[in-house]
């Protein structure tokens, strides 16, 4: 897959925050970790090691990166990718709360699992056409 070329404004938050030498404090947990090897797998930073050993430096792609969002026409930050599921929960919330999920042909109503919830799919069957 290739690599997207714009970085999210958390992920430009987060090289900075190599770029200033990981300061203590800033991040809870080891999540960030996580998101600082992205950032090394696309050439921005180097991270080496595990747990109370574990470093990570800027390199000069990251560097150079960084020059562009603070030079006079800085790349457009891209939005995150959300799941399937923060995208319905962020649409009801735009909705007002409620969402109006049109049907038709081509859309079946199901349910996951026993007791689960109503999905709908446009791959989904009836269980008539199951058989």
């Amino acid at each position: 897959m290739a690599q997207r070329k714009t970085l999210t404004d958390a992920q430009v938050e987060l090289l900075r925050w190599v770029d200033e030498g990981c300061p203590e404090g800033v991040y809870e947990g080891v999540h960030h970790r996580i998101s600082v090897a992205a950032l090394h797998r696309r050439g921005l930073a180097a991270a080496v090691g595990h747990g109370d050993r574990w470093s990570a430096e800027i390199t000069d792609v990251g560097r150079a990166y960084l020059a562009d969002v603070d030079g006079p026409r800085p790349p457009i930050a891209r939005q995150a990718t959300l799941s399937v599921s923060d995208q319905l929960i962020a649409d009801v919330i735009a909705a007002g709360g409620s969402l109006r999920v049109p049907s038709g042909p081509g859309v079946v109503v199901g349910w996951i699992g026993s007791g689960g919830s109503p999905s709908r799919s446009n791959t989904a069957k009836s269980p008539s056409e199951r058989n």
